[in-house]
C-alpha cells in the first residue's frame, strides 16, 4: 500500500494541488486507489475535474456525481470552472 498526502488549503486551492493529484492517479491508473478527504469536499471537486478531464466520465455525470457529495460555490466554483474546457458554441 502507498500513501500520498496531497495538503490543499480549502480557502486557496492551487493549479499545482490538482496537478500533483492527477499525477498520482495517472501513476495508479488500472488499479484500485482510496481517496480520502476530512469532508470529502476538496476530494470531490478534484476527482470531478479528473474524470471530466481525462474524458472518464461526461460533465454532466461527473457533476452529478459531486452534488451528491455537495455543491461547490465561491472559491471551489470558480477552481473549477478555471478548469473546464469551455462548452461548444451552436
Amino acid at each position: 500500500m502507498s500513501y500520498v498526502h496531497i495538503p490543499v488549503d480549502f480557502a486557496q486551492p492551487k493549479e499545482s494541488d490538482f496537478e500533483v493529484f492527477a499525477g498520482v492517479l495517472d501513476a495508479f491508473r488500472g488499479r484500485r486507489v482510496f481517496i480520502h478527504c476530512a469532508m470529502n469536499m476538496r476530494v470531490s471537486a478534484f476527482v470531478f475535474l479528473y474524470r471530466v478531464l481525462r474524458g472518464e466520465a461526461t460533465q454532466t455525470e461527473a457533476l452529478r456525481d459531486l452534488k451528491a457529495i455537495w455543491e461547490p460555490d465561491g472559491t471551489w466554483a470558480r477552481f473549477i470552472e478555471d478548469r473546464l474546457p469551455p462548452l461548444p458554441r451552436h
